[in-house]
């Protein structure tokens, strides 16, 4: 996928879903040699918008955006906005922000590879 068909599919998300990706979660889009085996990142516009719509994301976190699974129960969110930078972790049934554990900024989190101690 070029540049311009990228941010085609990042356009179509944030359409979809009313947010703002974080600038950290679009450069990791063009990165794609960057691949973290705890991180079951979405892979496509239409993947981003489902999981994001089936969890209920704008419902129960408005101003967040789900950017990925650790494969099960859990998801790592963001704040909605270009400048944000922090990771949240959530059990799929506990969607209240209030309730969000900080895991690290995006960067530190990928520098983890997205593997967390329980």
């Amino acid at each position: 996928m070029d540049k311009s068909e990228m941010m085609e599919q990042i356009r179509k998300i944030e359409t979809a879903l009313s947010v703002e990706l974080p600038e950290v979660v679009v450069r990791y889009f063009f990165q794609k040699e960057i691949i973290c085996e705890y991180l079951d990142y979405l892979d496509s516009a239409d993947e981003w918008i489902e999981c994001n719509l089936t969890d209920e994301v704008g419902i129960y976190a408005p101003g967040y955006v789900m950017i990925g699974s650790d494969g099960g129960d859990l998801r790592y969110l963001m704040k909605s906005g270009a400048g944000e930078t922090m990771v949240y972790s959530a059990d799929v049934g506990d969607m209240n922000p209030q309730n969000f554990e900080r895991m690290g900024t995006f960067d530190e989190c990928l520098a983890k590879g997205f593997a967390f101690e329980d």
